[in-house]
């Protein structure tokens, strides 16, 4: 999710199709090059253990305007630090 609310998908596999039908969320597939906006979220989607993965290395990566958190066992979302609860 891009600072003006846009929904940018980079990569879609089940895991996006899913959540994205389950939020009612519209977007947007574009290359990530495309995305010229400041992010305020982004969301990693895949199998477990490939999530597992993404965190362990999420958590040995500082992002000084970032903080990461699991949503579930197939999502792990990254939001910049500092973002209001309601936008998350």
């Amino acid at each position: 999710m891009t600072a003006d609310g846009a929904v940018n998908v980079v990569q879609a596999n089940e895991f996006t199709h899913m959540h994205t039908v389950q939020e009612r969320l519209i977007y947007l597939l574009c290359p990530l090059a495309d995305i010229r906006q400041e992010w305020n979220k982004v969301l990693f989607a895949g199998p477990p253990e490939q999530m597992r993965a993404i965190a362990s290395w999420a958590s040995e990566t500082e992002y000084p305007t970032s903080i990461s958190s699991r949503r579930t066992t197939c999502i792990l979302k990254l939001c910049r630090r500092g973002l209001r609860r309601e936008t998350r």
